[in-house]
């Protein structure tokens, strides 16, 4: 079930993003904060490969999305009922690579929308005596995004510091 709820609420904010806003269209919802935007993601998180012009590249993430899904399946599936707190971050994961999954197959890209960021600001810093340059923002996601991330940081304490919840003990 919430792998369901998770898929429908990631595909009707994605479908209300590209029916309200132009692409790459941007919306202060709280300035110098949040904006909403309609960014197209055409790589993997954070827009890595994106860059990767071949015919090939909506294969291969299709290809590894599917992959994933059917790893998380199937270690869902074997995770008894009692561990929730395992079953249910694999299900965010799970939803949310699903929901990522349809956008690449109807759209053959991801749909991202919000994008944070602090006061458009750019720090500059020196290290071994050469300048960089560091934008503070984070690069736009979706809600499928978030709850991957949520998913993930939740599998990472449940199976790193023990943290279980279990029926009745």
């Amino acid at each position: 079930m919430w792998v369901f709820g998770i898929l429908v609420f990631d595909q009707l904010t994605k479908y209300w993003i590209v029916a309200n806003f132009p692409l790459g269209s941007k919306w202060a919802l709280i300035p110098h904060f949040v904006d909403i935007v309609h960014y197209r993601n055409p790589g993997a998180a954070f827009g890595m490969l994106s860059g990767w012009n071949s015919h090939l590249r909506n294969y291969f993430f299709f290809g590894v999305s599917l992959v994933a899904i059917t790893i998380l399946i199937v270690y869902w599936w074997r995770t008894p009922l009692k561990e929730r707190g395992t079953r249910i971050p694999l299900m965010m994961i799970l939803g949310g690579a699903i929901g990522n999954l349809v956008d690449r197959a109807i759209r053959g890209n991801v749909v991202d929308f919000i994008l944070l960021h602090w006061y458009d600001k750019v720090v500059q810093f020196k290290l071994f005596g050469k300048t960089y340059f560091l934008e503070l923002v984070w690069p736009a996601f979706n809600a499928a995004d978030s709850c991957i991330t949520v998913g993930v940081v939740w599998l990472l304490v449940t199976n790193l510091f023990g943290v279980h919840r279990r029926e009745g003990g």
